[in-house]
């Protein structure tokens, strides 16, 4: 079946839930019992760099979580009602976790990677045929001139504290096409369980970890950088103070919300830029 008549037939059995602007059931859920989605017509490269520390030994949970970005995607694309896509920014892109599965469904996409990580981007440029976007932690020393209709941000404001948010929610509003889509992944109630319960300590200190917690409920935000940086570590959010920054921007409609629904862990926010009505 052609990648298009895929997308096409999610909503076909249940057209009620194609102009929701949140879904109604948990997106992972929701694709495995409508979503028609058959691995074997799948292409996907089997190729994984030595240096990619995203896997660490199991092929199955390393290719389960690409899979699972690309059914949040085109979820929220059918959500959006965006009916095509021609440039994706992947972002950061690792070392192609993500961007095979793209590569796979939007075969003449042209797909930028952008990652602090050289060595990461050179990988993608070579193994998907992406374009070679060097980040930098200051964004104004980013040059870019593309609009992109899909941006996939998976796992970048998990790891940041509120201040770097805005400066990145600028950038990509800037650098999305009008009716493009924005597709990121936050920290959220999943997580502050966790936590709460000592299952997971997500590598940041434990004497921290009663401040992240506190802060979380108290404002909605909770944040600790890990050992030996300020600026790098884990971030945990409220939807509605996620939604207070995409507010700012005025052309920005939230099409999905969905807890944990990227590899059952991160909650995922789809926004479409487009003038408001």
């Amino acid at each position: 079946m052609p990648k298009a008549s895929r997308r096409k037939k999610l909503f076909k059995s249940f057209p009620k839930y194609s102009q929701v602007g949140w879904t109604l059931l948990h997106p992972i859920a929701f694709s495995k019992k409508y979503f028609f989605y058959d691995k074997s017509k799948r292409d996907i490269c089997q190729i994984i760099a030595e240096k990619d520390d995203m896997y660490a030994g199991d092929k199955n949970n390393y290719f389960g979580v690409g899979e699972s970005a690309l059914k949040n995607v085109l979820i929220s694309l059918d959500l959006a009602n965006k009916k095509k896509v021609t440039s994706i920014l992947d972002f950061p892109s690792g070392y192609g976790r993500v961007m095979r599965y793209l590569r796979d469904e939007f075969p003449e996409a042209g797909i930028t990677a952008c990652e602090l990580e050289k060595d990461a981007v050179d990988f993608c440029v070579e193994t998907f045929g992406a374009k070679a976007l060097y980040s930098d932690k200051n964004l104004d020393n980013l040059e870019v001139d593309d609009k992109f209709d899909l941006i996939w941000v998976g796992s970048l404001f998990t790891h940041l504290d509120k201040h770097q948010w805005p400066p990145f929610f600028d950038f990509f509003y800037e650098h999305l096409a009008e009716n493009g889509v924005l597709i990121f992944t936050t920290h959220g109630r999943r997580v502050i369980k966790r936590m709460v319960e000592k299952i997971y300590d997500y590598g940041i200190p434990k004497e921290k970890i009663p401040t992240v917690i506190d802060n979380y409920k108290k404002t909605g935000f909770g944040y600790a950088s890990y050992p030996h940086t300020d600026d790098y570590g884990i971030s945990i959010s409220t939807p509605a103070w996620a939604f207070a920054e995409l507010e700012k921007y005025k052309d920005f409609r939230i099409v999905l919300f969905s807890e944990h629904a990227w590899d059952n862990h991160q909650d995922v926010i789809a926004c479409k830029k487009e003038q408001l009505r």
